[in-house]
């Protein structure tokens, strides 16, 4: 028999693999994912005024959205001024 410890860490965790799991296989799926991520999804701007990381982690989404979507500097400007 499990004591109430033991009990309450199953009860905890179950549903967090469950979730992990579930996560999981709808990225291996790949296609609906990828159709909700270029409906949703716009290239990220900066400015002068951004750090260095932000700007960074902004080249890395648009070079996602370049490669998955299709993006182009021509097929998504960003907005000027």
């Amino acid at each position: 028999m499990m004591g109430g410890a033991v009990k309450s860490k199953i009860i905890f965790i179950a549903p967090l693999l469950l979730a992990l799991t579930a996560c999981g296989e709808d990225r291996k799926s790949g296609g609906a994912d990828l159709k909700v991520f270029c409906r949703v999804e716009t290239p990220a701007c900066w400015s002068v005024k951004d750090t260095d990381d932000s700007i960074r982690r902004a080249k890395r989404h648009n070079a996602i959205g370049a490669k998955l979507c299709g993006w182009t500097p021509k097929t998504h400007p960003c907005p000027k001024g």
